[in-house]
């Protein structure tokens, strides 16, 4: 048929694609859709906005202005180790009283041995860590220390980004065998 009267079959072919047309509804944007995309490939953090923001308990709008923040390099503090920079957030109820923020360790970095005064969770952004139990912990991971724990970490060759909740603060082993030092944040 199509051989014989091929201007039929493509106006049957407009016909039925016009009236295709005329009921077809748009499809609604995906949750997040180009946006979060976009945002996603500007920071790469921005992936664990979920997860930063209900380790803050803030929102996830919220913790993602802290991402992009965080990422654009404004906003980060010398730490109390070398090779250590700090990034402080302001967490939500869930938090209170907790220091909550990103640690940032330098490619290599050794975090000396010490024990949690309290209990803590660690997201880790970017990056890896060796923690001295043999365990690797990359991106996307998560940890929490309870009290009393003692344990010791190295950033691995591209350093580690790490979103924290630490409560009650570390006793830091002195080097010099003398009393620990006490963080608390």
């Amino acid at each position: 048929m199509s051989r014989v009267f091929p201007e039929l079959v493509e106006r049957e072919e407009l016909r039925l694609a016009a009236a295709l047309l005329a009921v077809a509804q748009p499809l609604p944007e995906a949750p997040g859709g180009l946006a979060a995309l976009l945002a996603a490939v500007a920071n790469p953090w921005r992936r664990f906005v979920a997860a930063v923001a209900a380790l803050a308990d803030v929102p996830v709008v919220v913790a993602g202005r802290i991402l992009d923040r965080a990422e654009a390099g404004s906003g980060w503090q010398p730490g109390l180790l070398p090779g250590m920079k700090l990034f402080h957030i302001d967490g939500g109820p869930a938090t209170a009283g907790a220091d909550v923020g990103l640690v940032q360790l330098a490619p290599n970095a050794v975090h000396p041995p010490h024990e949690h005064l309290g209990a803590e969770e660690v997201f880790v952004l970017a990056g890896e860590y060796l923690d001295s139990a043999g365990h690797v912990m990359r991106e996307g991971d998560r940890e929490l220390r309870g009290v009393g724990e003692a344990h010791s970490f190295t950033a691995g060759p591209r350093g580690v980004t790490l979103a924290v909740v630490l409560r009650e603060g570390i006793a830091i082993v002195n080097p010099e065998g003398g009393p620990p030092i006490i963080y608390r944040g």
